[in-house]
């Protein structure tokens, strides 16, 4: 019941707010926060690309989208993106998989700042989401479709690519942020940026901790709760050392703690623990020359990222125990060399080398007696090439191709391509796409070395994708038209034999479409309605589950998303997320048995008060409707959470 009058009362007030709004203009060109943007960088390696040339799908999540939504996590942000499905095993800092038109977690290559994230240690070299807290971003960008011709291996459903703040004269000063909330969540954040001379610079830090909720469903009788806690530091540094010459060092630093619970109706344990640390760095020095023509860019980076798991007995389980620990690292040196060939046309040339290590030690005790399993240190190198031509064709049509080759130590070398055009019409106000391409997925370290599990004769897999669709964006007009049909083959997968070891055996095929309609609403705020449908196919030959669907992608997903401006000093946001039912597996069986998981809607709302330029109120409600659902099977899911805060800045 008092859960009821907070959402009265946090309605009621938001509903009074815009019953006194004055007719003055919104903070911002309200279109203008989901519109199409001018600028990304993650379509082409060569630097800023004008949006208007880029063939692939994207979307661009930008700071003003974080901030008026209240999200604290990439997860959360990610969930509105129209082709991903984003699934989590019970809450903040817990296992959080992304699968891209369908394509597997293995499958999506993530970066930080430039910095490859992907853990490989892990077993198929995913990136767990649930470790990453959104700290001074700037903006994230989703590339969608293979592009493994320009990014290498992982790169088979797209790539995320998350950006931080950059200092500089615009966004000086110091911000301070604190929140409060459900479950005794305490957040508490700081960012400093600025510029001095040549030199500009950005800090952030993060502590984020809560009680939590149980991480095994309460639908089935699990009370227990399931805490975690995350600090996240970054910084970024810049300096023009001469007129052509700059430097630039990333630090990102994260370490995340969660309690666990396992899989199963009667999941509850009050002793299994996880944790997890990664560092990724990079520095960049580029060069300009012959007059800002060609432009050389040096990087070197590395992600080294230790986890530990860790399950002690207890009385529900006395005879039970393991303890699982990995230490991995991945180094990369690039050299990308962008030539502007005239006008219209650039080439770039690149050149990368990248050397992966992994450890990994397990142990357990059971009624079956004990085990232990461990490999390493491994590693695996891989030497590229790989060139990109861009070039425009006429006023109105731009074109890009691209052509790469990786040569591994082990399973010997890969060639992916990828090719692409969009042709403008009526000033462009209307533009069609066109893209396809190759993409390659390595065998782990663990699938290639695990003594049980692990086979050194393992091939690449691989994928053919392709996609077709059109922008719609009259210049004067309030409203914004997109749509795209994708297809996609997955051959080569790895799975495993009758005695469980890694093996080249399995396919799959997903094709779909992804609609969005956006614009503004008079001078007072904007809206978005976004639609995916997703049509995966196991064809796996001889696989019990051939014809099937691919597990935990829902065929149906739709999101809308709202923000007004009652007054200059105020906005107000809901987020309505619509999954679709999908099929998972029952492991609590044997042989595992297949469920479809229900369909769910969730409803979010948002407010932001800002009583000064220094000072700003918010608060948001999530899971207003207080919806019951699962997104793994018997795992939980937050009920309606409530939560507020400061932000001061200076």
């Amino acid at each position: 019941m008092k859960s009821k009058r907070y959402a009265a009362l946090f309605l009621g007030l938001g509903l009074a707010v815009s019953a006194s709004a004055q007719d003055g203009q919104s903070p911002q060109d309200s279109l203008k926060l989901y519109d199409f943007p001018e600028l990304v960088v993650t379509a082409s390696r060569a630097g800023e690309t004008p949006y208007s040339e880029v063939a692939s799908s994207m979307t661009v999540i930008s700071a003003d989208e974080i901030e008026i939504t209240g999200k604290t996590t990439v997860a959360a942000v990610l969930r509105q993106v129209p082709g991903l499905d984003v699934v989590q095993s019970g809450g903040p800092a817990r296992r959080t998989s992304v699968f891209m038109r369908g394509a597997d977690s293995d499958h999506t290559l993530v970066l930080l700042d430039g910095v490859e994230l992907n853990d490989p240690t892990a077993v198929g070299n995913s990136f767990d989401f649930g470790t990453l807290f959104l700290n001074n971003i700037e903006r994230i960008e989703i590339l969608r479709g293979p592009q493994s011709s320009l990014y290498g291996s992982n790169a088979i459903g797209g790539v995320i690519n998350i950006i931080t703040r950059k200092g500089d004269a615009n966004n000086a000063g110091l911000t301070l942020q604190g929140e409060g909330g459900s479950f005794s969540t305490q957040r508490w954040q700081g960012n400093y940026a600025g510029s001095s001379g040549k030199i500009d610079y950005s800090v952030g830090g993060l502590y984020n901790g809560s009680k939590g909720f149980s991480a095994a469903s309460q639908a089935y009788g699990n009370t227990e709760a399931d805490g975690f806690a995350n600090i996240s530091l970054n910084t970024q540094v810049g300096a023009q050392l001469s007129e052509n010459l700059s430097t630039r060092l990333f630090v990102n630093w994260f370490d995340v703690q969660a309690d666990l619970d396992q899989n199963g109706k009667q999941g509850d344990d009050p002793n299994y623990d996880y944790s997890q640390t990664q560092l990724a760095t990079r520095l960049q020095t580029t060069l300009n020359a012959m007059e800002g023509r060609l432009i050389s860019r040096l990087d070197l980076s590395i992600n080294q990222i230790s986890r530990e798991t860790v399950d002690e007995k207890d009385a529900v389980r006395p005879d039970n125990s393991s303890r699982y620990t990995t230490e991995g690292s991945r180094t990369k040196a690039n050299w990308l060399n962008t030539f502007a060939v005239n006008q219209g046309t650039t080439l770039l040339a690149g050149l990368e080398l990248e050397n992966e290590e992994a450890t990994t030690a397990f142990s357990s005790e059971s009624s079956f007696g004990p085990y232990a399993s461990s490999f390493g240190p491994e590693r695996a190198r891989t030497f590229s090439l790989f060139v990109q031509g861009n070039t425009s064709v006429g006023e109105n049509m731009h074109a890009a191709a691209s052509v790469r080759s990786d040569r591994h130590e082990i399973f010997g070398s890969k060639t992916t391509w990828d090719v692409s055009a969009v042709v403008r019409f009526a000033e462009d106000a209307l533009r069609l796409k066109v893209s396809a391409g190759t993409g390659f997925n390595t065998p782990t370290l663990f699938e290639l070395n695990d003594p049980v599990f692990g086979n050194k004769e393992l091939q690449p897999e691989t994928s053919l994708g392709w996609d077709a669709g059109f922008e719609f964006a009259p210049g004067a007009s309030p409203l914004r038209f997109s749509a795209t049909y994708f297809q996609n083959n997955f051959e080569n997968l790895i799975g495993s034999d009758s005695n469980y070891r890694a093996i080249n055996i399995n396919k799959a095929s997903t094709s779909g479409i992804e609609a969005v309609a956006f614009g503004r609403l008079g001078s007072k705020g904007s809206v978005r309605l976004s639609y995916t449908l997703t049509n995966s196919e196991n064809k796996s030959e001889g696989d019990p589950n051939q014809g099937q669907p691919l597990l935990r992608r829902a065929k149906h997903k739709a999101a809308f998303d709202v923000v007004v401006y009652p007054t200059v000093q105020t906005s107000v946001n809901i987020g309505v997320r619509y999954v679709g039912s999908r099929d998972d597996m029952d492991f609590s069986s044997w042989p595992a048995a297949r469920v479809t998981l229900d369909p769910y809607t969730l409803v979010d709302l948002a407010a932001n008060w800002s009583f000064s330029k220094a000072l700003t109120a918010f608060a948001r409600v999530e899971n207003l409707l207080d919806a019951e659902y699962e997104e793994v099977l018997y795992y939980g899911t937050a009920p309606r959470a409530f939560y507020f805060g400061l932000r001061v800045s200076r």
